[in-house]
Parts: C-alpha cells; structure tokens; sequence
C-alpha cells in the first residue's frame, strides 16, 4: 500500500472513530447499520 492509500486509511479509520462516539446508546446495532447503509448501492427502505 502507497503512502497516499495509508494516509487515506487513517482518515477513513479517524472519521469511523469521531462517527463511533457521536453515537449514543447500541453503538455498536446503529454504526452497523449506518455502514451497511451507506455501502449498499440500492436500498429503498431501511427493512431491504
């Protein structure tokens, strides 16, 4: 991995962190859902 990719990859991990402790009670259910949100290319409803 380049410098470029790795400097990337710390900001990303850096953001997820800042994302993590915004969060308030199930952390851990909420964050899971934000990232499956966020990476599924087609959702209509939060149940799909």
């Amino acid at each position: 991995m380049d410098l470029f990719a790795q400097d990337l990859f710390a900001q990303l991990k850096e953001f997820r962190q800042a994302a993590y402790q915004c969060l308030c009670g199930a952390k851990d259910a909420t964050f899971e859902m934000t990232d499956a949100i966020l990476l599924t290319r087609n959702v209509y409803t939060l149940r799909d």
